[in-house]
């Protein structure tokens, strides 16, 4: 199998290991453990990737930019006391359909799962937020999609004055992929109007956030 160098920043110091496919050998671990005893603050892999800082946080180089594991190499199970998601944003424009995310679909396959939205709209003086969630399911039989969407909660919505509403659709005119699009409608002449799109899939399909 081939190898690699493995070079990482403790405190300045650099660490250099040999890693087989990427991943770090016990050689190189050992490495990293021993400069990390001698009082090491930080640990930096280079070319920037991640950083364990002096807190004890594990901070990608750059947001919104990695991924913890992949869909052929999964965590089993993750253990927290809470969880903060955030979501990726679409520029908005009242009453027109806003393409959101591609989701792929391999030939005779399928789609599952939950979408929640939300948007936010602004004027000179005024705000108002809507939240919704809807269920989504999807088949591709041989590249002719197939796709439904269901609301799962009724939508919420907080205003200072007007209404602010919006409805998840989804385009199945794609090749082997279905298009969520959002659509809101306000009665606010928006200086800012942005919404907000996250995934709960069942199903392991890749996503494209337009």
């Amino acid at each position: 199998m081939r190898k690699r160098v493995i070079r990482a920043m403790i405190d300045g110091l650099l660490v250099v290991g040999v890693g087989v496919g990427g991943i770090l050998t016990a050689s190189a671990l050992v490495g990293l453990l021993f400069a990390a005893a001698a009082g090491a603050q930080q640990i930096r892999f280079t070319p920037p990737r991640v950083v364990l800082d002096p807190s004890g946080n594990m901070v990608p180089s750059s947001s919104d930019a990695l991924d913890a594991g992949l869909t052929s190499a999964l965590w089993r199970t993750v253990y927290t006391t809470r969880s903060i998601q955030g979501a990726k944003t679409v520029a908005l424009t009242d009453e027109v359909a806003a393409d959101m995310t591609l989701i792929a679909i391999a030939s005779l396959d399928g789609l599952a799962g939950v979408v929640e939205y939300a948007a936010i709209a602004k004027d000179a003086g005024d705000v108002q937020t809507a939240k919704g969630s809807v269920s989504l399911a999807a088949i591709n039989d041989t590249d002719t999609e197939v796709c439904t969407v269901g609301l799962l909660d009724a939508e919420v919505s907080a205003v200072s004055v007007g209404t602010l509403s919006c409805v998840v659709g989804c385009d199945a005119d794609e090749t082997d992929a279905v298009m969520l699009t959002l659509d809101c409608d306000t009665t606010l002449t928006t200086t800012s109007f942005v919404g907000y799109v996250r995934y709960d899939l069942q199903t392991l399909n890749a996503l494209t956030p337009q």
